[in-house]
């Protein structure tokens, strides 16, 4: 295991003085040992990142020493685990269920039910004696999972509903409606979007914002995009009715929740409304965020910026070229709501699943040091989607 990290290294040294240095309280919770010895740290789980009361933690809300700790010894754990057994697929993770009534692992088979996609096992506990299924994100779907995850995959890439059930009709012998794939869509794109404003990004400090407009229920509407320089992560898309203050502040606001820091700089076109809405969301006296309005050109020389050259705005308005590709195919929304929904779905995808050639053919979220998730046997979407499922089942219970 190759740790380029100084804080996984620091974290690996904790781990490997043994003992009590990491031990585990219940599930999400973690009791780490200081490395001085004096003392320890409660690291906890919220959703799909760990969190941590040290100084280091709340000072720049990325994984800490401690949190490396917790993760590098569930690593090791897993791989040990995985070495005396046979490699985990997507079949075997729903056989190993948790109780959705009491979170007890004392589950076992109590035979199977039989539907349009096959047969899903049923399981009951021995704790509580409730009857289950594992809800999956698939478990009131009538057809195979992949097909699903296959109509999600060519929306992404700009395949339009009637053209997706035309697909699984000539190709998959699955016979569905425009309206069916529609809701497929909107089903997956809310899970997706939810795990990725979640999965804690490490982002660079130079972030770009823009906006651009889609056809709402034949009206134009704003969307406000944001988006990291250094590792090209869509930090966040909201749509709006008007471009006021407020409404440039919504979308700097998620990105400041969903990167868990400031940017030192934000760059933006001359619209008005984020001097404020800048002001308002990013700047503090001890450590401010310098706002750095640009025409849209390649490079700029300024006294500010990377290396005397100003990063310029063109990666964000390369971004809405893409967004537009996929909005265009649909030729409008519906209502508001839907169109938040779809658009956050997509940024999603673009953000964990859809290779960027800008960094080499990886992820966005690779690239901002996110763990990927990986089923043995499926692709990465699907990979993704159990685990967006995953943490919404955790939500609910």
């Amino acid at each position: 295991m190759t740790l380029k990290d100084p804080r996984a290294q620091r974290g690996l040294q904790i781990l490997a003085a043994g003992g009590d240095s990491v031990v585990r309280v219940s599930q999400g919770h973690y009791r780490v040992r200081s490395q001085s010895g004096s003392g320890s740290y409660d690291v906890r789980s919220e959703g799909v990142r760990w969190t941590c009361p040290c100084a280091d933690y709340q000072r720049k809300s990325q994984f800490c020493k401690h949190c490396w700790a917790v993760e590098l010894s569930l690593r090791i754990r897993a791989d040990v685990e995985g070495s005396e057994r046979p490699p985990a697929t997507a079949e075997t993770i729903r056989q190993v269920p948790e109780c959705p009534k009491c979170g007890s692992s004392q589950a076992v088979r109590v035979g199977v039910r039989r539907c349009g996609k096959g047969e899903v096992q049923r399981f009951q506990c021995k704790a509580c004696g409730r009857k289950f299924v594992v809800d999956d994100g698939f478990s009131r779907l009538h057809v195979p999972p992949r097909a699903v995850v296959a109509a999600f995959d060519l929306w992404a890439k700009k395949v339009s509903y009637r053209q997706i059930a035309h697909h699984l009709r000539d190709v998959h012998l699955i016979a569905v409606g425009k309206s069916t794939v529609e809701r497929w869509v909107r089903r997956l794109a809310s899970r997706i979007a939810a795990y990725a404003d979640r999965c804690g990004p490490q982002v660079g400090e130079v972030w770009h914002a823009d906006e651009t407009t889609v056809n709402v229920d034949g009206k134009l509407r704003y969307t406000w995009n944001v988006m990291d320089h250094e590792t090209r992560f869509w930090l966040a898309s909201q749509i709006s009715e008007a471009r006021s203050v407020e409404d440039a502040r919504r979308p700097l606001k998620a990105s400041r929740e969903v990167a868990g820091i400031r940017p030192r700089a934000l760059v933006t076109d001359g619209l008005p409304a984020y001097k404020d809405a800048v002001w308002a969301e990013l700047h503090t006296w001890k450590d401010p965020t310098a706002h750095l309005v640009i025409p849209p050109l390649r490079k700029v020389p300024t006294d500010s910026g990377s290396g005397g050259v100003h990063p310029g705005n063109n990666i964000v308005e390369r971004l809405q070229g893409t967004q537009r590709e996929r909005t265009k195919v649909l030729r409008g929304f519906d209502s508001g709501p839907t169109a938040q929904v779809l658009i956050d779905g997509y940024r999603g995808y673009y953000d964990l699943v859809r290779p960027h050639m800008g960094l080499g053919g990886r992820t966005p979220a690779e690239a901002a040091g996110v763990p990927i998730p990986t089923v043995e046997g499926e692709g990465r979407l699907m990979a993704v989607l159990v685990a967006a499922n995953r943490l919404r089942r955790r939500d609910r219970h």
